[in-house]
């Protein structure tokens, strides 16, 4: 079962200071558009969907600049808006014999362009069959040419697949666009070789604990010995306890002050203590595929009420603003609280463990708390005084 959170409040004590056809062995490459033909391009149109905003117009034409097949490419050039798209139906109808689709792009900056091939059952609604049923490559393009690869048949049978049909329709889209921006596109090609991607590992250094881990799952291995249930609380409590282990604290640093940094409420700046804090700033990123649900993933979820993380894949950045804190305080503890929202039971299995609440010490006397998931999806918002009373 899904978890649900409410949020989140941070505390600082200062003290100041799958396809049927396999590929035939030998299969050559096959060109579907290298723009040489001038007559190739009279088949290919701006693409505007009914129901749907309405993107500017896509002007294009063939150009002698950044070719790599033959002596043209595709220059493509944007008046701006959200997604627009370049479309064409005369492309081949059977991808099954090939493994890897590839294409040659040239821009000026960093942005991200797309491919999509769409087949005779294939979908654009924003459902998971409508998402599933049409294939899309998005790439992050830096400046310069580059190389998009991609695998055309993705397990589970998503799209490109038989089930789905013919292939009908293929498209060159851009992301947001700058008014008068142009690409160049060349080489579009299918290939019946897979890539093979070199193995590579990436370590990561956990803040707050000078672990280094390959992966969430490492991490949790190294950790889950150490992990005692937490005892259920209401934020009132949860709030109360750290109160009294700041009194403590002032015992022993008469200087010390207590931040809260809470959005909406004053007592965050101990030396404008009337200040609203409006420092709490939040993006969700989404990089779950298939890469069909493009639109979805670019929406802009900061300031929604409720926020997801699902795995590392489906997950909101938080920052939070602490330049109240006078440079070269000393931060004797800090504390993030979250407030489940539901009393629903966290599944468990071989893929799920529970959430497990870790607490380091550093060197410094600094107290963190940090919040670990594997395999569970959990809903928070940020939190408020509406939230007394239910379970932290």
């Amino acid at each position: 079962m899904k978890s649900e959170w409410h949020v989140a409040l941070l505390f600082l004590w200062i003290h100041s200071a799958a396809h049927s056809a396999p590929a035939e062995p030998g299969l050559p490459d096959r060109m579907m558009f290298d723009f040489e033909n001038e007559a190739e391009l009279t088949a290919w149109f701006p693409l505007q969907l009914p129901k749907r905003q309405q993107e500017p117009p896509v002007a294009f034409a063939p150009s002698g600049q950044n070719a790599t097949s033959g002596k043209r490419s595709l220059k493509i050039t944007f008046a701006g808006g959200e997604w627009p798209t370049l479309a064409t139906t005369n492309i081949p109808q059977d991808w099954a014999g090939y493994e890897t689709f590839k294409a040659d792009v040239t821009v000026d900056r960093p942005c991200l362009v797309g491919f999509l091939a769409m087949q005779e059952k294939s979908s654009r609604e924003r459902s998971w069959e409508g998402t599933v049923g049409r294939w899309v490559k998005t790439a992050l393009l830096r400046p310069g040419r580059n190389e998009i690869s991609e695998p055309l048949h993705p397990p589970n049978d998503y799209a490109i697949s038989t089930r789905y049909g013919r292939i009908v329709s293929f498209e060159i889209f851009m992301y947001q666009p700058r008014p008068h921006e142009s690409i160049y596109v060349d080489n579009i090609r299918l290939s019946a070789r897979k890539d093979k991607t070199p193995a590579t590992v990436t370590q990561f250094s956990v803040a707050g604990t000078g672990l280094t881990v390959t992966s969430v799952r490492e991490l949790d291995d190294k950790l889950k010995a150490q992990w005692k249930s937490p005892e259920r609380k209401t934020l009132d409590q949860a709030e109360a306890e750290f109160h009294e282990g700041f009194a403590q604290i002032k015992n022993e640093h008469p200087t010390v002050v207590l931040s809260v940094f809470r959005e909406g409420e004053k007592g965050f700046d101990s030396r404008n203590p009337e200040r609203v804090y409006a420092g709490w700033k939040d993006a969700y990123f989404s990089s779950h595929g298939p890469d069909g649900m493009t639109a979805e993933r670019a929406e802009n979820f900061g300031r929604a009420e409720t926020q997801e993380i699902f795995m590392r894949h489906r997950c909101p950045l938080m920052r939070v603003d602490l330049s109240a804190i006078p440079t070269g305080s000393t931060i004797h503890a800090a504390k993030l609280i979250v407030v489940r929202a539901t009393t629903d039971s966290i599944a468990t299995g071989s893929n799920t463990n529970a959430t497990r609440i870790n607490t380091q010490k550093r060197s410094s006397g600094a107290k963190w708390a940090g919040v670990t998931t594997a395999g569970i999806r959990t809903f928070f918002r940020f939190t408020s005084r509406t939230d007394r009373g239910r379970a932290a």
